[in-house]
């Protein structure tokens, strides 16, 4: 858990690659002090550090993937959720796709026919909009140490006996 005033930037190293020649490119580490007095050129994409076929957690933001079935993803700032619920799938109902009741479910066309549903959990998140924002997550506790130091203090975190 990072402390809040901690600077842990300047302690990572960052690899930039500089070409010699045509050959192959040399690896040069660079510190942040080098970043910040425009040194390098670029910026380095930050990996997410939740990522899965439904959703991603990335820069304190939630992608939620094929929400707009089948073209686009719903980006949800974390710092903007009230609450989370979570029920095991072979516990609970929820559509493969689109409107139930006031959940908009992002594309899973297995969400309710696996043979293993105690493997996969269905997650609803509220921002307080007219939808709450429904999707599948395997790996339920690498999503919530994902988003812990990102949700708001008082924001709800629950398990539900059965939601739709």
């Amino acid at each position: 858990m990072v402390k809040p005033g901690v600077d842990v930037a300047a302690k990572i190293p960052i690899k930039v690659e500089t070409k010699k020649s045509a050959e192959k490119p040399e690896a040069v580490e660079v510190g942040k002090e080098a970043v910040e007095a425009g040194e390098c050129s670029g910026t380095k994409e930050e990996e997410p550090i939740f990522n899965e076929e439904w959703s991603e957690v990335k820069d304190g933001k939630l992608r939620i993937k094929l929400y707009y079935f089948p073209y686009g993803d719903k980006i949800i700032d974390l710092f903007e959720v009230k609450k989370i619920k979570y029920a095991r799938q072979d516990k609970s109902y929820a559509k493969n796709w689109g409107s139930n009741g006031l959940t908009w479910w992002g594309c899973d066309m297995k969400r309710n026919f696996r043979s293993h549903g105690e493997d996969y959990y269905n997650v609803k998140v509220d921002i307080g909009a007219s939808f709450r924002c429904g999707f599948t997550v395997k790996n339920l506790n690498g999503f919530m140490r994902a988003i812990r130091n990102h949700v708001p203090p008082g924001c709800e975190v629950s398990m539900s006996k059965s939601f739709c």
